[in-house]
């Protein structure tokens, strides 16, 4: 019975986020169709925000914003198209746990960032005196540096979320026996898991 209602919990979160990156993604094509790129950008990245595996929206608004990159690229439109490749490149980053999805997006799209701030006018006079190609390397360098989450302890991360629901639910079905009775013993196995499961949350939050 338990195990059912977790299933179904889960399924309800993964349909909200699955309908929430449709919508998003939905508001980015109507802008798209009025060429509102800045608005556009900003509803697919979000779509991309509201990530779940196999989720054909977040890889459509991948390829709309690459697509639009490249668009104001070719109308010389250099600060609306960088925003673009930061909006891809940020967002595929900000759903990653234990593994980054898209990887090869990111790579494009670190190129493209690159290319892009590179032809802006150096600031300093060190700067000024480097190529480039030069001035390119170092910033695909800071670009490659990897914050990527412990993958251990992005799994107690989700184990402890997922532990901590589940004791709740198991709490309130099996310690109210009735609304006449409360059984004590139930009481304090199911509320030392939840304190456990959500230590582990936290204690992975924190070190992820």
């Amino acid at each position: 019975m338990i195990g059912l209602i977790i299933i179904g919990l889960i399924m309800m979160i993964f349909l909200k986020v699955y309908f929430n990156s449709m919508w998003e993604y939905q508001q980015g094509e109507g802008f798209l169709v009025k060429k509102d790129y800045e608005n556009a950008v900003t509803h697919y990245e979000r779509s991309i925000k509201w990530y779940t595996p196999l989720n054909k929206y977040v890889n459509k608004s991948i390829d709309r914003l690459w697509e639009i990159g490249n668009i104001l690229q070719n109308e010389n439109n250099d600060k609306l198209a960088l925003e673009a490749y930061i909006s891809l490149r940020g967002s595929l980053y900000a759903v990653r746990s234990f593994y980054t999805p898209h990887k090869k997006w990111i790579e494009m799209a670190d190129g493209k960032i690159a290319d892009l701030i590179v032809k802006k006018e150096p600031y300093s006079e060190e700067d000024k005196k480097k190529t480039i190609e030069q001035r390119r390397r170092e910033e695909m360098e800071v670009l490659k540096i990897d914050y990527a989450p412990n993958p251990f302890w992005a799994v107690v991360l989700e184990i402890g979320f997922i532990g901590w629901i589940g004791c709740a639910i198991g709490f309130i079905f099996l310690a109210f026996v009735n609304k006449d009775e409360f059984n004590n013993r139930k009481a304090a196995l199911w509320g030392g898991l939840i304190i456990t499961f959500y230590a582990l949350w936290i204690l992975g939050m924190v070190n992820a």
